[in-house]
């Protein structure tokens, strides 16, 4: 059926100057047998400032389906090269059949024949390669002259200032663009195919870069529109630009052809950086913060480094194959990932109140150190520096805590997939994979998949590597099927210690994240909690 889709302005412009095909004016008309029919295309009606720009020519390997009187379909191909405005379609009926009062081009377009009521589809999905006229329809009467007539409107899209990045363009409207349609064939040239309410969109695909202007044509039910938009995809299914090209009712009639002229918006977005995943507009670090004795990420303090991949934690080889929680007790501090709220250096690993953070409700630490606890004092010196942003502080100010607005933004923006990442067969490391759209809107799966090396590089993988307890530094709960991850952003909650602030929680429990932020008795500021830190340059 790729005939019926007008992507590049070929079929629909005069730009062919070939002479028109002589016709034998001795052609004798027959209904049964070998039939032949001199077709001819209607113009599609141009609007001003657009002469010229309707003609439509026939093309090479052309057919047209005749309909016979019984009710079946018979398929003539085009007599020729193509190349002209009038062109010779020539075959035979099959025995007994005699031609009726309709033909249709193109002919693979009929699905369905039932009285006059034809049935056909138009594919969401389509190549961005030349074209032809979309569905057209001939009435034919006592000679083999007949004329096809456009029974859709034509949207012609004149796009300029395409990115480069661009791989799919939408043309999306309130009126359904694509799916299945159906047209009487005796009011088809009066009527057209009527606009139907729905958003089925169309979609052009494009295997290498795009031209920079382009001319991308749409046929469109005859109706009212209240709303046409274009957007622009990268090969990810990650939006580069869009905008609406009608914003106000606008009428569509029968063999239309509209023009809009279409620049798109910049959309350069955000570059990749080293060190970072770009997901929901905000560079994350590639691992969770740990700190290991003995290893040290480049320009970090010492023992203090990136996890060495998105599913590595402290702890993780404990990690069960099923998602029961695990509980464990470490020995000592020399190789941990769970920090309270607000310390620095090894400060930041127990659980004693006077080692965390004591700042106003609502405020954040985030990219921030001091060297008082109520934070009033703040400081840019590493080594002077007791409290703050441990992100920050033990990278040397590369990284630094989310803040409440990044993690709001990574649950309302991102998808997410419930995932589980082997590292053997005992060892199964379950966590949530946050990752850019593939469309306009974000999609969440609770069903566990299995996670591969090339997923983890498509988003950020934040996994159960559980909480420390409040009241037992050493020891770490629901690994395997928590993941509570800290930010910079100071909140309070139900059970709060007097005065005591929280830092607020990004909570992933089982399969399903709580939004930011969480909190509960369980959750302050001296609880131990994973942090996954940003680039500090968000630029």
């Amino acid at each position: 059926m790729k005939k019926i889709f007008p992507v590049l302005l070929l079929a629909l412009s005069a730009a062919c100057t070939q002479e028109e095909k002589p016709f034998d004016p001795g052609i004798a008309f027959s209904r049964t047998g070998e039939v032949t029919l001199v077709a001819s295309i209607e113009n599609a009606a141009t609007r001003a400032g657009l002469t010229g720009r309707g003609e439509a020519r026939w093309l090479a390997g052309d057919r047209i389906a005749v309909v016979c009187t019984d009710g079946s379909v018979a398929e003539l191909p085009l007599d020729g090269t193509g190349g002209t405005r009038k062109a010779v379609f020539k075959g035979t009926l099959p025995e007994g059949k005699t031609l009726g009062d309709f033909a249709v081009y193109p002919a693979d377009c009929v699905q369905n024949l039932s009285g006059t009521t034809l049935t056909f589809a138009l594919p969401e999905t389509r190549k961005a390669s030349a074209g032809e006229c979309s569905v057209m329809v001939a009435p034919i009467g006592d000679t083999y002259e007949i004329q096809f007539g456009q029974i859709f409107s034509y949207g012609l899209f004149d796009l300029s200032n395409i990115n480069a990045a661009t791989r799919r363009i939408d043309v999306v409207a309130d009126r359904n663009l694509s799916g299945t349609f159906t047209v009487d064939l005796a009011k088809a040239l009066t009527e057209g195919v009527k606009a139907e309410e729905g958003t089925a969109p169309v979609s052009f695909a494009f295997d290498d870069t795009p031209e920079q202007s382009m001319s991308l044509v749409v046929p469109m039910p005859s109706g009212s529109y209240g709303k046409v938009s274009v957007t622009a995809y990268d090969v990810n299914g990650k939006k580069l630009s869009g905008l609406d090209v009608v914003g106000s009712l606008s009428t569509f009639g029968r063999g239309d052809l509209r023009a809009m002229k279409t620049e798109m918006p910049d959309a350069k977005g955000k570059e990749p950086k080293e060190g970072a995943l770009l997901v929901a507009d905000i560079y994350w670090a590639t691992g969770n913060l740990e700190h290991v004795v003995g290893q040290t990420g480049e320009g970090f303090m010492t023992d203090w480094r990136l996890a060495p991949a998105q599913w590595h934690y402290s702890g993780c080889e404990k990690a069960a194959a099923t998602q029961k929680a695990v509980t464990w007790t470490v020995t000592n501090y020399d190789d941990y990932s769970l920090f309270n709220y607000g310390g620095l250096g090894m400060d930041s690993m127990d659980n004693v109140v006077d080692h965390t953070a004591m700042v106003p409700v609502g405020a954040d630490i985030s990219g921030k150190m001091f060297i008082d606890r109520m934070c009033t004092v703040e400081t840019t010196d590493f080594d002077a520096a007791r409290y703050g942003d441990i992100a920050f502080w033990a990278s040397k100010g590369q990284y630094r805590l989310p803040t409440g607005d990044e993690f709001a933004a990574l649950y309302a923006n991102a998808s997410r997939q419930f995932a589980a990442y082997t590292v053997s067969a005992t060892n199964i490391i379950r966590g949530i994979l946050y990752f850019d759209p593939v469309g306009d809107a974000p999609v969440a799966s609770d069903v566990e998949a299995d996670l591969t090396d090339a997923d983890l590089a498509k988003g950020v993988f934040l996994p159960y590597c559980g909480r420390r307890y409040t009241a037992q530094p050493l020891t770490v709960n629901q690994l395997s099927n928590q993941g509570p991850y800290r930010s910079g952003e100071s909140i309070t909650g139900d059970g709060a210690y007097d005065d005591t602030c929280y830092g607020g929680i990004y909570h992933q429990l089982s399969a399903a994240p709580r939004p930011y932020p969480y909190f509960n008795k369980d959750f302050g500021a001296v609880g131990g909690y994973a942090v996954r830190p940003v680039l500090v340059d968000q630029n």
